[in-house]
């Protein structure tokens, strides 16, 4: 089964073009959940996609930026898309109704 990736500050700053500080900052007001602590914080992709998706970012492209940016599978992007909506049951009765 496809597991959670975890991303750094920097590496979701980049992912969103948008700065290091931003992507603090909404940690530390709560917009964006990360694991962690403020040395060493943990972004869940699912989130950064929630996030990104809630910023304006067309999923579509934000899609595209992660695989390319991640060397990730479809498959694998499309899990932290479907997780980030709380969809994780389609992917699994998609991933039977194909065995």
């Amino acid at each position: 089964m496809t597991k959670e990736r975890y991303f750094s500050v920097s590496e979701a700053a980049w992912l969103l073009g948008v700065s290091v500080q931003a992507v603090s900052g909404a940690i530390h007001e709560g917009r964006l959940r990360a694991e962690g602590g403020p040395r060493a914080w943990r972004i869940p992709a699912s989130e950064l996609v929630r996030y990104a998706l809630r910023a304006g970012w067309e999923p579509e492209a934000f899609a595209r930026r992660l695989k390319e940016a991640t060397k990730a599978e479809w498959e694998e992007v499309l899990f932290w898309v479907l997780l980030a909506f709380g969809m994780v049951w389609l992917l699994s009765r998609l991933r039977d109704r194909n065995a």
